[in-house]
């Protein structure tokens, strides 16, 4: 939650000490760094900026010496640091060949990928008034994906830019002005409102309404040595999309369910399995086989409850191993849960319920399920 603040126009008495104060107040917004650009009429650009507090700046001697010059813009910054070491080199403003700005907001790894040279640079914000310097803001705000409120001097329009995105919030007024009025001697702005009201009560300086430009709309401010007027225009710029930058492949649909055919080598029918099991167990005294006794819970009572097929696999699995392997019956898809002693076991991927089993005896072939697909 970084904090700008700033002024356009010629600023001098009580217009100058509202400027001051905004800075000073900005350090609510951040404390991990802070510095200040002052442009004059000549677009000479002086940067002062290091791991202070601004209250610390102002007694630096090159800040002194900036305050002197008659200055028409003003661009400062409070940094609350996300991205980028604590360090004097990464306190805002960034200054390039035709870009001098700063940032509040965020541009986390995955949207850096889409700005100019992001592996050359440690810092989001860095990066973005690279991006600027190189593309322009009209292409660099369609490459920006992650939060930004911008304020920055271009040399190449002679002007000094504001713009915001939906996530992150600036306000301007103009000052020696009474409502909504857009054109003024001076210009300030800051992250917040009341940060321009208070610093203007406080020096019993008028304001116009404090405006909020909306978002992705870019606010361009040029300052008139002859009417020492402020004036600006405006311009919607096409913000981030993800689809711009990305290959989107288009969708296409799954090929629509076939229903295999069942035939005896792949499932067996319940009936066909008891009666060869019938066939093999005609000599045998049923009721010999311990397995099924104490695997399945219950005696067979005869051709009504006998195992289901050949394949049938004894229990050799604990509970909890059970419920693991099999989920749901293969005949009618319901829940193994609470089953594991009546349900028949046919191989190691699948299993009927109880009611299945039974049911099977009478009825057709078992149908094969969607995952055995």
């Amino acid at each position: 939650m970084c904090g700008i603040v700033g002024s356009m126009g010629i600023l001098t008495g009580r217009g100058a000490r509202v400027v001051e104060d905004l800075r000073i107040v900005n350090a609510t917004r951040g404390l991990n760094g802070c510095g200040v650009a002052y442009i004059n009429a000549q677009q000479h650009i002086h940067v002062i900026k290091g791991m202070v507090t601004p209250q610390a700046l102002c007694a630096d001697k090159k800040y002194q010496k900036a305050i002197k010059r008659v200055n028409i813009a003003c661009i400062a910054h409070s940094r609350a640091a996300t991205v980028g070491s604590l360090t004097a080199e990464f306190a805002h403003p960034f200054k390039f060949k035709n870009v001098t700005g700063v940032h509040n907001g965020t541009i986390f790894e995955h949207g850096r990928k889409y700005l100019h040279k992001n592996e050359e640079y440690e810092s989001d914000s860095e990066n973005i008034m690279a991006s600027i310097d190189k593309w322009g803001i009209r292409k660099a705000w369609s490459h920006i994906d992650g939060a930004a409120a911008l304020a920055f001097w271009d040399k190449r329009e002679k002007a000094l830019c504001l713009i915001r995105n939906a996530q992150r919030p600036l306000f301007f007024a103009f000052l020696d002005q009474e409502g909504e009025v857009d054109e003024g001697a001076a210009m300030v702005y800051a992250s917040e409102p009341w940060m321009i009201s208070g610093c203007c009560d406080r020096n019993n300086v008028k304001h116009s309404t404090i405006w909020n430009p909306p978002a992705d709309a870019l606010f361009v401010f040029k300052y008139s040595m002859k009417k020492s007027l402020v004036t600006y225009d405006t311009e919607m710029l096409k913000p981030f999309k993800w689809v711009d930058h990305n290959e989107v492949k288009p969708y296409t649909p799954p090929p629509p369910f076939v229903k295999r055919p069942v035939n005896e080598h792949t499932v067996l029918s319940a009936k066909n399995a008891h009666e060869r099991t019938l066939e093999e167990w005609t000599d045998d005294d049923l009721g010999d086989y311990g397995w099924w006794n104490g695997n399945f819970g219950r005696k067979p009572p005869g051709s009504a409850l006998m195992p289901l097929i050949d394949a049938i696999k004894v229990k050799t699995m604990d509970e909890d191993a059970f419920y693991q392997a099999y989920h749901y019956c293969i005949q009618c898809a319901g829940s193994l849960l609470g089953h594991y002693k009546e349900a028949v076991v046919i191989d190691d991927k699948c299993a009927m319920c109880p009611t299945c089993a039974n049911k099977g005896l009478q009825s057709t072939p078992v149908r094969q399920p969607l995952w055995r697909q």
